[in-house]
């Protein structure tokens, strides 16, 4: 899988992790500071492919604001809420800039696939979005974005502009990632629910009707199953899979990796709802054979086929 990370300060992000072996990564870093630190990072790792770009919707030289805290460096000016509120004001707060590159992932990728988009570009997510609307309509089929529900940056994208596009490319809202835990105004708070929500990530999949006919079909169904694994949607995982299995002989696909990825993950949560006395086992383990054809491992046979992945 051809993952395009745009602003990857920090690395490759927790979500995906987990098929670090299994996929390509290209990230995208504008700061220089930042970029020489990546490339030393990942010097040993040949499926990373670092960029000293930024992403937009056309080629360019634009301009990048450091701002106090490097991570909120951002290609806008700040928008009114960081005045109004003072929210985070010094770490906003300018301290240099420079100027950097920018291309389009159109361009860049006019010979290659990407799968899947993850974005935290500091309100110009949907910039690079426009710039990627041959990969979104054909090859992409999971976007995972930062979005912000306020004016953090002038004439930047809040939530409804990204997803309204996204909409109009045929994906759908998974989830967002965000755990009732927003930006706190006070030492009295609920320790579990608390603050605005002022940003978060957001995370569309493709809607399947809409997935490209053979010889991608299949493909793309098995990266759609493993994005909502990653993303913590093992029931949307599972009902694409059950319905992959009334149109498709997955099994015998060439996409060994990914299927292993997949009865891996699916197996260790099947394991642990098996320990819910809520939960029927019986249905676990019809709906693991129909899927897999065959019977669900059972005590020690669980770790002896298991073993080396844990």
């Amino acid at each position: 899988m051809n993952i395009v990370d745009a602003g990857a300060r920090y690395g490759i992000h927790p979500s995906f992790k987990s098929i670090f072996d299994i996929s390509r990564f290209y990230l995208f870093e504008p700061e220089p500071i930042e970029f020489n630190r990546l490339v030393k990072k990942f010097s040993e790792n040949s499926n990373v492919k670092v960029s000293n770009l930024a992403l937009s919707n056309r080629k360019d030289n634009l301009k990048l604001r450091i701002n106090q805290h490097t991570a909120l460096s951002t290609l806008k000016n700040l928008g009114s809420y960081i005045n109004e509120e003072n929210y985070k004001f010094d770490e906003f707060r300018e301290v240099n800039s420079v100027n950097v590159q920018a291309e389009s992932i159109d361009n860049f990728f006019s010979n290659s696939k990407v799968d899947f988009l993850k974005l935290d570009v500091e309100g110009f997510e949907l910039n690079v979005l426009e710039g990627a609307q041959f990969q979104l309509e054909n090859n992409i089929v999971g976007v995972r974005s930062e979005v912000t529900f306020v004016d953090m940056h002038d004439n930047g994208a809040s939530f409804g502009k990204i997803h309204d596009f996204l909409l109009s490319k045929n994906f759908e809202l998974l989830n967002l990632d965000y755990n009732g835990q927003g930006f706190p105004l006070s030492n009295i708070t609920n320790p579990k629910k608390f603050g605005k929500l002022i940003s978060t990530d957001a995370v569309w999949i493709k809607k399947l009707k809409y997935l490209k006919d053979e010889p991608t079909k299949l493909e793309n169904y098995l990266n759609i199953v493993v994005f909502c694994l990653i993303n913590g949607a093992t029931d949307v995982a599972v009902a694409i899979l059950l319905e992959l299995t009334k149109t498709m002989k997955f099994l015998e696909s060439l996409h060994l990796e990914k299927i292993k990825f997949i009865k891996k993950n699916l197996a260790l949560t099947c394991k642990e709802l098996m320990y819910n006395p809520n939960i029927d086992l019986h249905m676990i383990q019809q709906i693991w054979s129909t899927i897999f054809s065959e019977n669900f491992p059972k005590l020690a046979d669980f770790w002896v086929i298991f073993d080396d992945e844990n």
